[in-house]
């Protein structure tokens, strides 16, 4: 006989003690009851009452989502919060080098493993990941991948400082095919008015932030996330948020500056001294053909209610307790920054939109050594940033060498605006729409990366009824379209010689696959509700029951 003390003991006996309640207890109890149902043991065993006999296999597993839930929920409440200090912060530059950070400062462990399946991991961890919870566990080859991070702040401009120093042997990064499980990147969670519960991505009350560890895209649905660094499912353009990532031996620098909000995109939070926000970082660590390894500041963190961040509070400076534990630079970092110059400069001409530029591919190859290459992507407001020895050197978009520019590379710096000459293409779809350039033979040659986000926004696989979508991009033959069916692409040929008099072609393209799909999948399950009664009728009257 099963009783809801034992049902409650089997499905909660590894979860810690309060981490459920007896209404969780209860439904579990009636949800292995009415497992029966459908089974072939007799109902009168069990004792069910007339209301769990009517129970069917949607409502069971409406209740086990609840029981999970409630489980989760009380996890998640019992690990107490994370805190980090912020300190005053002057002189900030943001290139991925920390020559202009502190040499010492307090340093965060970002080492708690995230549970879950990473490959399955949905692209908006906000509001489709509570069940990903993160436990204290200790990497298991720490010299593979330690990540730590510092923060500060800046009364001044009014920002949030923070650099993210990633120790890993290689850094694995799949611009033709990116995805936020198969790359290694770094996010920022924040929720700046505390005001906690459970947000949207790119919402008004909690934002989410991410930077590949190179040049990559987040994802090729750059409806989702523009560029790198990027806000998922919001405008990275409006956010003011900026950062760089750069490679040094063996150690990434992910370095940021983040505006804070109280109410995105309508009212920033002002920081003072003594506030605190809700705050996390998590580095995706992927090596080879594995999916990432994803690591958590906060312990008991889930990504879809800000109530379960750490804290960060904005501090005058470190107490004299906590000087003695402030951790210095990795020696190795000083060493590496004689060896790099750093290149950085504007895309865009005077009277563009800064934004219509941002997630644009560019190599840097070295004159001397053709070997040498340096690859970089533009950010959300059309500037591009890129470490390399130096030399002489050609700088062009990927995928067409014929827009290259010499420069020589000496010094610290240098600031070189570039301005390539490209075509802007304007598409008119119902759906998100991307380019593929092809050679003479049809093959691909440049990837899907060269998406640029739609004028419109929009969110999830539709973009409207229909939305415009702008690409810049250089002399060539092109595809135009959602995949690989031919039948819905459309072929633009950009012929030399159309420069900075930018060209606009507009095509309206549909790509409606409703009857093809769901008409399909319709009549399936018709079929299959129909099955059992035409296997019925079909049987000789002398067999049926």
């Amino acid at each position: 006989m099963w009783s809801g003390t034992r049902s409650r003991g089997c499905c909660f006996r590894r979860l810690p003690a309060g981490s459920y309640s007896p209404g969780a207890g209860r439904l579990c109890c009636i949800i292995w009851r009415a497992r029966a149902v459908n089974s072939t043991r007799p109902l009168c065993q069990l004792r069910l009452t007339p209301i769990e006999k009517k129970m069917n296999m949607k409502q069971i597993l409406v209740l086990l989502s609840i029981c999970l839930g409630v489980a989760n929920e009380g996890y998640a409440q019992q690990v107490p919060p994370s805190l980090a200090k912020a300190i005053p912060l002057d002189g900030i530059q943001i290139d991925g080098m920390l020559a202009d950070w502190p040499e010492q400062m307090l340093e965060y462990p970002i080492s708690n493993s995230l549970t879950g399946s990473v490959l399955s991991r949905p692209l908006s961890p906000f509001s489709s990941i509570s069940s990903m919870i993160s436990v204290a566990t200790t990497p298991a080859q720490p010299a593979d991948l330690t990540a730590r991070y510092r923060v500060g702040y800046s009364i001044q401009h009014n920002v949030l400082y923070v650099a993210l120093i990633v120790r890993d042997d290689e850094v694995v990064l799949r611009p033709a095919r990116p995805t936020p499980s198969n790359q290694d990147l770094c996010e920022l969670f924040i929720d700046a008015d505390h005001s906690g519960g459970d947000k949207t991505v790119g919402g008004m009350g909690a934002q989410q932030y991410v930077m590949v560890g190179g040049a990559s895209r987040y994802t090729e649905k750059v409806a989702e996330v523009d560029n790198t660094p990027g806000l998922v499912t919001g405008c990275t353009h409006c956010s003011g948020v900026q950062g760089a990532v750069a490679r040094w031996g063996e150690y990434t620098i992910y370095e940021w500056s983040i505006p804070l909000w109280k109410n995105f995109p309508n009212e920033r939070l002002t920081i003072a001294e003594g506030k605190t926000i809700g705050f996390d970082a998590v580095i995706s660590d992927a090596d080879g053909s594995d999916g990432g390894d994803w690591l958590s500041w906060s312990e008991g963190v889930r990504f879809n209610n800000s109530d379960t961040f750490g804290d960060v509070v904005f501090v005058a400076g470190y107490t004299s307790e906590e000087l003695p534990r402030c951790i210095a630079l990795p020696g190795e970092l000083h060493a590496h920054y004689q060896e790099r110059v750093y290149l950085s400069g504007l895309l865009y001409p005077a009277d563009e939109q800064p934004n219509e530029w941002g997630g644009l591919p560019l190599v840097l190859r070295s004159k001397e050594d053709s070997a040498r290459v340096f690859e970089t992507i533009s950010d959300a407001y059309g500037r591009y940033r890129v470490w390399a020895p130096p030399g002489q050197y050609e700088l062009y978009v990927k995928g067409a060498p014929e827009s290259a520019i010499a420069l020589e590379l000496q010094g610290v710096s240098v600031e070189r605006d570039f301005h390539p000459s490209l075509a802007r293409i304007s598409v008119r779809s119902e759906y998100p729409v991307c380019a593929t350039r092809t050679d003479s033979s049809g093959q691909k040659v440049l990837s899907k990366a060269v998406c640029q986000r739609a004028a419109s926004p929009f969110s999830g696989k539709k973009a409207g009824p229909i939305s415009k979508f702008t690409f810049l991009l250089p002399p060539g033959s092109y595809r135009f379209g959602r995949g690989s069916n031919l039948d819905q692409q459309q072929r633009v040929v950009i012929p030399a010689g159309t420069a900075q008099e930018i060209v606009e072609i507009d095509i309206v393209q549909s790509t409606r696959t409703w009857p093809s799909v769901w008409l399909w999948s319709v009549l399936v399950l018709i079929g299959l509700v129909a099955l059992p009664a035409v296997i019925s009728l079909l049987r000789p009257r002398g067999h049926r029951e």
